[in-house]
């Protein structure tokens, strides 16, 4: 699993929050984490420096039963998941995800078409097909990202 932060921190100005005023709230990484999970090293370490140049947090893992895990301890912000993991087949991962954490964004990756999502696009955020077009790609996360959630989190 490689953990990598941004090399150019945030303006300190859009780090200054206010205090929480719900006494049960706690703080949010100030740096959004994005899992990966992809079987390919090559593009695991491609996507992990791309996105870590974004001020993005990125975790990697290598199948789904990784992913779950990490996602259980780093509660990312949005999936970026290839659709060939190594220990079962992307849908079902896909519907692992839409069942446990039904709020989560999840964008796939793949080298096959969009068919192979059959039965399971209602759970994809998005679908970009390998090789990928960065810009398109960074693009759908900002706006995904953008979408969830506030600064301030319940417990």
């Amino acid at each position: 699993m490689c953990l990598l932060h941004a090399i150019f921190p945030r303006p300190v100005v859009a780090q200054r929050m206010n205090p929480p005023t719900a006494p049960n709230a706690v703080w949010r990484n100030p740096l959004r984490t994005i899992l990966l999970v992809d079987d390919d090293a090559r593009v695991r370490e491609r996507l992990c420096r791309v996105l870590a140049g974004q001020s993005l947090r990125v975790i990697t893992a290598t199948n789904d039963e990784e992913a779950l895990r990490l996602i259980d301890r780093h509660g990312p912000d949005l999936v970026i998941a290839d659709l060939n993991v190594v220990t079962i087949s992307g849908g079902r991962m896909l519907e692992q995800l839409h069942d446990y954490y039904p709020d989560l964004p999840v964008i796939v990756i793949s080298a096959l078409p969009a068919t192979a999502l059959r039965g399971t696009k209602e759970f994809v955020a998005a679908f970009f097909l390998k090789p990928l077009e960065i810009d398109a790609l960074l693009a759908a996360i900002r706006y995904h990202l953008s979408a969830s959630g506030s600064e301030l989190i319940p417990k």
